[in-house]
């Protein structure tokens, strides 16, 4: 399997490069291909296979670090026991994870084959002694990754590939989707009748809009663009707007979306929950207020919820005694409580931003969130509420409140 040009510059950009792709992505990214009958494997091939099965990276270092640390972004490959391998593109900076499409591949005298654009390409692969390393070996290269245990996947929020996206026969001609609809500023098809399903594996939301919310006679639609921010689409009549906004995490929880007059003008404003951050340890939501104006379109208006909470809350860790206070300006509110059980080591900074929910209660929004240490730990952290205000420009909180986390 040889490299493009184009293809080697990115493996030499790479390693510098803010968003870190896999050094072969280009490659890989293929078009997944059917066998036309069951390949009877040799014992050392089914042996590889079993051996590949799981998850790897290219820089474990930066994985590492990137886990830790959760910010800027890594890429894992993942082989699965139904001969498919596939990327989970880990993006901490977005809270998001973008999983590709499997590309189906077979062996060949212990070569693994691929459909490259109707071309077979191969490549060797190896596993060092003690199984955690695997090189890919090609014409011209070899690259080496290191085995990712699944317990670190599921943390950062990857589960494990259950269903694929079923392949056509070679003889059968490809369906494509047909739309019909107004058309976004972008050239997207607002079909109503192209609902997001998760569990429906043919669904092209990469390419197609698909409907997410509705509240009265508004619509809502999301896509996710390859290599551009994802947006949504917001129909409401004649009137079409796009937005760049995180809509859609591994957990599919879509957005909710509601008429109310938060601002208390006499008029409803469009108030959307985008659940954009999911995992173990994290889920996080996204408040944005989106406001009419006289020609009909909308205005955005997005809340940063942890830095409006860092304001409000403020917190006292008291190491020598294991004691750790919370405290809401404006209000009398205080939550203290021990961490002598709960954080032995001590405790060295809060975080705000990893636990936020909201609730839409008539022309109120509620806020929810939990306070934790840097690595996502919540034990004997209180559960911060507050009604969330918006006075058509800006957003406020009161009757801010501590509870027991349950």
């Amino acid at each position: 399997m040889c490299l493009k040009e184009s293809e080697q510059e990115l493996i030499n950009d790479k390693k510098t490069a803010a968003l870190v792709l896999s050094v072969i992505m280009a490659a890989l990214m293929l078009t997944a291909c059917s066998k036309e009958e069951q390949v009877d494997y040799t014992e050392a091939e089914n042996a590889l296979q079993a051996s590949l099965v799981g998850y790897w990276t290219d820089d474990i270092e930066l994985f590492e670090k990137t886990v830790a640390e959760e910010n800027a972004a890594v890429s894992v490959l993942e082989f699965t026991d139904n001969y498919n391998y596939l990327w989970h593109e880990c993006d901490f900076a977005e809270w998001q994870i973008k999983t590709y499409e499997p590309t189906e591949y077979s062996f060949e005298e212990l070569m693994i084959k691929i459909d490259n654009n109707g071309e077979d390409a191969f490549a060797k692969l190896e596993l060092s002694s003690d199984g955690e390393t695997l090189y890919w070996i090609t014409d011209e290269h070899t690259y080496d990754y290191t085995r990712v245990s699944e317990d670190v996947m599921k943390k950062i929020g990857v589960p494990k590939q259950k269903t694929q996206k079923p392949v056509q026969n070679a003889d059968e001609t490809e369906t494509e989707i047909q739309l019909n609809g107004s058309t976004s500023p972008s050239g997207y098809v607002l079909d109503p009748n192209y609902r997001f399903d998760e569990s429906d594996t043919e669904m092209e939301f990469t390419k197609h809009a698909v409907l997410i919310a509705e509240a009265d006679n508004t619509r809502i639609y999301g896509v996710y663009p390859d290599e551009t921010e994802p947006l949504i689409i917001i129909e409401q009549g004649n009137v079409i707007d796009e937005f760049e906004q995180n809509w859609l995490t591994p957990r599919s929880m879509l957005p909710n979306a509601e008429w109310m007059d938060i601002d208390n003008d006499g008029d409803d404003e469009l108030v959307v929950d985008y659940y954009i951050g999911s995992g173990t340890g994290f889920s996080i939501s996204e408040l944005v207020v989106y406001e009419k104006g006289g020609d009909g379109h909308f205005t955005a208006h997005r809340l940063d919820a942890e830095s409006l909470i860092d304001e409000y809350v403020n917190y006292y860790i008291d190491s020598e005694n294991d004691w750790l206070d919370f405290a809401a300006y404006g209000t009398d509110e205080i939550y203290s409580t021990s961490t002598a059980k709960a954080y032995p080591d001590g405790i060295d900074e809060i975080s705000f931003g990893n636990m936020i929910g909201f609730e839409f209660d008539g022309n109120r929004v509620k806020l929810s969130a939990s306070p934790s240490t840097s690595w996502m730990m919540y034990e004997c952290m209180p559960k911060i509420t507050a009604d969330v205000t918006f006075d058509g420009e800006e957003f406020d909180l009161e009757n801010i409140d501590f509870e027991e986390n349950e």
